[in-house]
């Protein structure tokens, strides 16, 4: 990935530098290789080999660690708000994240719906729906 970056830079296409925006290629991969941000790798291997690859086996159990995976997202976005990839995660997962969570038990919906909507605003009316039920 650092390699495809530094081969960019001196070309003319456009979402491969830094100084462009802080919203493009070059900003996915430096979130993705960055070590400080080893948490969110390891957060999202947890969230799709823990959690989604056995929800039809084990949905409570997959469902509560999804649930910590929020709460480490949550953590991580206090330390680094507006970080690219945390963005990124949230478009692509909102809607799967709501349907995961309706099936939730009452206090789990409380708690998760506030989680949601700490760390992504722009979502949150699609976040209430996991409270309100519809």
């Amino acid at each position: 990935a650092q390699a495809i970056i530094n081969l960019t830079q001196s070309t003319q296409d456009k979402g491969w530098k830094s100084f462009e925006s802080t919203k493009n290629r070059y900003w996915i991969l430096e979130n993705l290789t960055n070590q400080n941000y080893k948490a969110f790798r390891e957060n999202m291997y947890k969230y799709h080999r823990l959690g989604m690859d056995v929800m039809s086996e084990k949905t409570d159990n997959a469902r509560q660690t999804i649930s910590s995976c929020m709460e480490l997202l949550q953590k991580l976005n206090r330390e680094k708000p507006n970080l690219y990839i945390l963005q990124l995660f949230f478009t692509a997962k909102c809607d799967e994240l709501v349907n995961i969570f309706t099936q939730a038990p009452p206090m789990e919906k409380t708690q998760i719906a506030k989680i949601l909507s700490d760390v992504d605003p722009g979502n949150s009316g699609k976040y209430r729906a996991i409270t309100s039920g519809k």
